[in-house]
């Protein structure tokens, strides 16, 4: 190879490569560009996510209130009736507000 062709041949891969990192730089772009996308879809989701759990946290305050009065009401019904005239109908209530906790703390 002569020394012109080979300065040709340097000018000529010297161009290309310079297309090749223009055309990465682009493609960094673009990927910056995702990147910043998907940083908000992360924060919205997470914001999501917040919410959910906010609303669980309260709608098993609302239960756990009314298990508790649940729990009032059987006390009231219990010693409304009398130990010994409370029978079934004490049981069958204790019976229910246990498969009601069992049901809240399946969740």
């Amino acid at each position: 190879m002569s020394p012109s062709e080979y300065q040709d041949l340097i000018e000529f891969l010297g161009h290309r490569f310079e297309a090749i990192d223009q055309k990465f730089d682009t493609i960094d772009q673009q990927f910056g560009a995702m990147a910043r996308r998907f940083d908000g879809v992360d924060r919205r989701f997470d914001e999501m996510q917040a919410q959910v759990d906010g609303n669980h946290r309260e709608a098993l305050g609302h239960f756990d209130e009314v298990y508790r009065r649940l729990d009032r009401l059987g006390e009231g019904i219990r010693e409304g009736l009398g130990h010994d005239d409370a029978g079934d109908e004490a049981r069958n209530l204790g019976r229910d507000v246990s498969v009601l906790q069992r049901a809240r703390t399946e969740r």
